[in-house]
């Protein structure tokens, strides 16, 4: 998986679950500033990228992320990371 893999599997999932369209979730969108996420939607938006990556997502990386780059980032790391260890 790459970064640009992740970027657009993290636009889906924010389309689906938000409404957020493709072009507002650029790699630079802030995701509580720019797309207007609360604690409550990171919540969620963090639990499907769980369920849909298969990946777990550390409470530091969750804090520390901040924007789509960021989290794609984190995405593509744990994924291959998961993937390498199998």
């Amino acid at each position: 998986m790459t970064v640009s893999d992740a970027q657009r599997g993290l636009a889906d999932i924010l389309e689906e679950l938000f409404g957020l369209l493709p072009e507002r979730t650029a790699p630079t969108a802030h995701l509580r500033h720019d797309l207007g996420l609360d604690s409550l939607h990171l919540i969620e938006l963090f639990m499907e990228i769980e369920v849909r990556f298969g990946i777990e997502i550390s409470d530091a990386a969750i804090e520390s992320v901040q924007t789509v780059a960021g989290l794609s980032c984190v995405i593509e790391h744990l994924v291959t990371q998961k993937r390498n260890a199998a």
